[in-house]
């Protein structure tokens, strides 16, 4: 097949939860298949690293500018005042581009496509309508629930606005795709109930388990959470943890000590940063902290999709401590592959039970790497991928 992908990030390199599922799914199907990637670049500097993508790809790159709605917010407009002028919701209308969606309408005019694959919903915008080719969308997250949630949380009237209107965008994406791919079970019941498309399929989240050797664990009472720390959802899970759930955790064990490791942390996370709790930032390899932690942490209370730093923590054979929403859409057990705690209190417990037996932190961590090599593979869903796009092509 050739296929044309439109892609909100350059996909490489594989770093944060976005660009590690786009480069794992795209570069399996580059090995059987012929792909040309419409991507925008957030930063000049990445057109250094176009070369490594065009050993396998077909690439061309739109700098991303800032739109007409962001400009105005940054320059003090009222928010309330350009909601109501765009009726895009606010995320999809960051990527508003005039040429992109040039190189869109270029592209299917000058080549030959089986398919056209949209990674998020957000840059679904730019397929043309009367779209003669097959069109599918890859959701990260179903946007229209995590904004239902948002709402929710908030309870605020500007909150509400912005989930009908991602209600009426996504719907808008979904129509005109053949196929609608959420990362989970669970967001596939949700497209369904919400939506009523005839063709969802989930291709779930991954982690490429031949990356991972994993190394016994270790005594020490070492904590980490993993992640990019500009996602919202990652800042908040944290700030929570350490606030109201790592104070427990040091009554409990005062030897205990926490890594922070993902690029971009803001201030009031490196604020924590100084003696038993470590804020990295950005680290060339992630595998060594993993080596180093006897427990990973994934404090989420917020965000949707399903979160690849639990499969890389299983995989590298390491026992997890997780809310449930930071578990959701995964096929995991409590008590057998992770331990589930929602409130502050039975977090820490759990995370103090994992320090002080031995046995409990072998069991989790053998179900868990067993788990991710029997389902979650990159190899196994890229498989899965490719059938789904041959299916919609014919």
């Amino acid at each position: 097949m050739r296929i044309l992908v439109l892609a909100p990030e350059l996909p490489y390199p594989p770093v944060g939860g976005g660009k590690l599922r786009a480069y794992h799914l795209l570069r399996g199907l580059a090995e059987r298949h012929t792909l040309d990637i419409l991507c925008f670049l957030h930063d000049p500097s990445e057109r250094k690293l176009l070369k490594d993508v065009r050993q396998w790809a077909g690439i061309t790159p739109v700098l991303w500018t800032m739109p007409p709605v962001y400009a105005a917010l940054y320059e003090g407009a009222d928010p309330e005042d350009v909601e109501r002028a765009s009726d895009l919701p606010l995320l999809p209308a960051y990527f508003e581009s005039e040429e992109m969606q040039a190189r869109m309408d270029e592209a299917l005019s000058t080549a030959r496509y089986d398919a056209v694959y949209v990674i998020t919903s957000m840059m679904g915008q730019f397929l043309p309508a009367g779209l003669n080719v097959a069109a599918a969308v890859d959701l990260w997250n179903l946007e229209t629930l995590v904004q239902q949630r948002a709402w929710e949380r908030s309870g605020e009237e500007a909150d509400r606005i912005q989930w009908e209107k991602m209600l009426a965008y996504e719907r808008s994406v979904f129509e005109r795709c053949a196929a609608v791919f959420p990362v989970s079970s669970k967001e596939r019941e949700e497209v369904i109930r919400l939506f009523a498309h005839p063709n969802v399929v989930n291709i779930d989240n991954g982690v490429d388990t031949g990356a991972y050797d994993p190394v016994p664990i270790p005594q020490l009472p070492r904590i980490l959470f993993t992640g990019t720390m500009n996602y919202q959802p990652n800042e908040e899970g944290i700030l929570y943890f350490l606030n109201d759930v790592w104070p427990l955790v040091r009554a409990g064990n005062p030897d205990a000590t926490l890594a922070i490791v993902g690029q971009a942390p803001s201030e009031a996370v490196t604020a924590h940063h100084g003696g038993p709790v470590t804020v990295t930032g950005l680290v060339p390899k992630v595998q060594p902290y993993f080596d180093a932690a006897r427990v990973c942490i994934v404090p989420l209370l917020s965000g949707g999709g399903t979160r690849l730093k639990i499969l890389e923590a299983m995989a590298a054979g390491r026992p997890v401590v997780s809310t449930s929403l930071g578990a959701e859409g995964l096929e995991t057990r409590d008590r057998e592959h992770l331990l589930i705690a929602d409130t502050s209190s039975d977090f820490a417990e759990s995370i103090l039970q994992i320090l002080r037996d031995d046995a409990l932190a072998a069991s989790l961590a053998r179900s868990a790497r067993a788990l991710v090599e029997e389902r979650y593979d990159w190899g196994i869903l890229v498989r899965r991928l490719e059938r789904e796009l041959s299916t919609i092509s014919r």
